[in-house]
């Protein structure tokens, strides 16, 4: 998926979401603790490359306060080995279970899966639970999504 694809999806779906939505950065332009102190809970989408990079992988932020946010990695990956590094965050969660397939390209449809199930009140453990009982889980998102999208 797209820049353009994850915003259009992700601003219809929290529209009216008591979860606020920031929106889909670059990894050198993720928003700052002063930005999502104010609107927390929240959440958003980066893409691991640089601003005007073609692109590399998407994960997902999901701030339960200003201080305390989960990290979601469809690879099981830490913040910090992405590169990503929270000094104003006192506590991280983060998914340490690889739940997307080496040769697939549905990270984008995984971090919105993560994103609508979280702030409908599925825990994180929760939704990597549902998704590592399938046998097929990039499918599943894809699906999904695909189902939203018409």
């Amino acid at each position: 998926m797209n820049h353009g694809q994850i915003v259009e999806i992700m601003k219809m779906l929290f529209k009216n979401s008591p979860v606020n939505f920031l929106g889909v950065f670059t990894s050198d332009n993720t928003p700052d603790a002063i930005r999502v102190s104010g609107f927390s809970p929240c959440c958003y989408i980066v893409n691991t490359d640089v601003s005007g990079g073609r692109g590399k992988h998407w994960v997902a932020f999901f701030h339960l306060s200003s201080r305390s946010i989960e990290f979601f990695d469809s690879f099981g990956r830490t913040p910090a080995s992405l590169g990503f590094h929270l000094p104003y965050i006192q506590r991280i969660v983060h998914n340490p279970v690889q739940i997307q397939s080496n040769d697939s390209n549905v990270c984008g449809q995984h971090c919105i899966y993560y994103l609508i199930q979280r702030s409908h009140g599925h825990s994180l453990k929760g939704i990597i639970a549902h998704l590592k009982s399938k046998s097929r889980a990039d499918c599943h998102v894809y699906e999904f999504i695909r189902k939203i999208q018409k």
